[in-house]
């Protein structure tokens, strides 16, 4: 049996890029939100019902895979996904790991 050890520096090193990764997924979700909620301003009043419609119907599926490209996000700890998949608010509410506890944004492995 092998046992490996780990540094706690690289440990924390892997937390850090983990949480950037974090960071990067909520700037894109919210670069797609705005530019979901851009494209339904600029549709309104110009075109025809049925075109907003179709642009309404394709803004909020972009709002929905951005949740899910944020909610996908891994524990650097445990691998598990960090958030509640089943919970909306757990994106903005949570602050530890759903299945190991790590908090949000540690850098240490306790």
């Amino acid at each position: 049996m092998e046992f490996k050890h780990h540094d706690p520096e690289e440990q924390s090193s892997n937390y850090d890029s983990a949480w950037h990764e974090l960071k990067a997924r909520h700037g894109v979700a919210g670069l797609v939100r705005g530019a979901g909620l851009f494209s339904v301003i600029l549709m309104l009043g110009n075109v025809a019902l049925p075109m907003l419609l179709l642009t309404i119907g394709c803004a909020s599926a972009a709002v929905r895979l951005s949740k899910r490209f944020v909610r996908s996000f891994r524990c650097p700890r445990c691998g598990h996904e960090f958030f509640n998949p089943r919970s909306s608010i757990d994106l903005v509410a949570a602050r530890l790991c759903n299945h190991c506890g790590l908090k949000l944004w540690s850098t240490e492995q306790s």
